[in-house]
């Protein structure tokens, strides 16, 4: 199954109300956001990520950054603050037309669409440092899955990622319909909910099956621990992993921390 859909909806976000997509404050909906309150917010959640690494005792090389899912580059802005070059990649060309006028003068960041179900456009072993939030939730789980082993795959040998996932859903009418419903009929709803418009699927993955994922791949997991990033209709994680020494090699053994709200 293609992520043609997912293009198509963050195309549309991208012409309507891009800041309130990628932030969605319910006080910000319809063009409210301030653009330098907006990019603030990605500047705090990067030095809140960046100090959490630090505190897990984690060496991180300044070199390059890849902001997976970085729409207009609120936090590709925030991560060119810390690193020499950053590179901020979606799916919708609209949204990375929206990230370049904006941040056309940072010289340090550039902006890709990148419309594969991979990340070939990378080479193996390209960057120092992979983050995605709010954003693998928002695909099927067998593309996130391929997106996170894709994250290991670019990712240099001692190199961190840090990613967001959802976990499962909080009510019985949520589970049927991301669980339950077929795709077709769960698009079908969802349009018909947001009125013909643009909207967001929600997807989560057990905590540990994605461990197992990330270790499968050759990633070490440090941190597994619980936040809000999804809503109050989901459980969400953020995953702390880093690439094992030597490439292609299993994962080194380890005894990573999985921490609830």
């Amino acid at each position: 199954m293609s992520l043609a859909h997912v293009r198509e909806n963050w195309q549309r976000f991208a012409r309507e109300d891009p800041l309130w997509a990628i932030l969605a404050a319910a006080d910000k909906k319809g063009g409210r956001w301030n653009l330098d309150e907006f990019l603030a917010t990605g500047r705090a959640e990067i030095r809140r990520t960046l100090d959490e690494v630090k505190d897990l005792h984690l060496s991180l090389e300044p070199g390059r950054a890849l902001d997976f899912g970085c729409g207009v580059g609120r936090l590709t802005h925030a991560l060119a603050e810390h690193f020499a070059e950053v590179n901020g990649v979606d799916i919708a060309p609209a949204m990375v037309e929206r990230a370049r006028a904006l941040h056309e003068g940072l010289g340090n960041c550039r902006f890709i669409v990148n419309e594969r179900q991979d990340l070939s456009i990378f080479a193996d072993a390209t960057f120092d440092f992979v983050y995605s939030n709010i954003t693998l939730q928002h695909m099927e789980p067998h593309h996130a899955r391929a997106f996170v082993r894709e994250f290991v795959r670019v990712l240099r040998p001692g190199g961190i990622m840090v990613f967001q996932l959802a976990g499962r859903p909080r009510s019985l009418r949520v589970w049927v319909v991301s669980r339950a419903m077929p795709a077709v009929l769960r698009r079908r709803y969802f349009r018909w909910r947001n009125n013909g418009g643009p909207y967001m699927e929600m997807h989560g993955a057990d905590p540990g099956r994605v461990g197992a994922h990330l270790e499968a791949c050759g990633a070490r997991v440090v941190r597994v621990r619980a936040d809000d990033a999804a809503g109050r209709d989901w459980t969400s994680f953020r995953y702390f992993a880093v690439r094992a020494a030597a490439a292609g090699s299993a994962a080194a053994p380890g005894s990573p921390r999985r921490e609830e709200a």
